[in-house]
């Protein structure tokens, strides 16, 4: 099987006010999703970033719930 690398301009990632409107979720419970771990997201520069991917994750999860 192969593997090719990702590169790392193909990742969509999402500024916070973005995911809360993506999601209809505040950015308290975004904010309180990352910090208990439920929520990647990763810090560039002062701008805290979710990549697409994990908001999706986080999505599927809420809906289950």
């Amino acid at each position: 099987m192969k593997h090719e690398a990702t590169n790392k301009s193909d990742i969509k990632m999402h500024r916070i006010d973005d995911a809360s409107a993506i999601s209809s979720l505040s950015r308290s419970t975004l904010y309180d999703h990352i910090r208990h771990g439920r929520l990647k997201s990763i810090k560039v520069g002062g701008r805290r970033l979710i990549p697409d991917s994990a908001l999706r994750e986080l999505l599927q999860i809420e809906e289950l719930a």
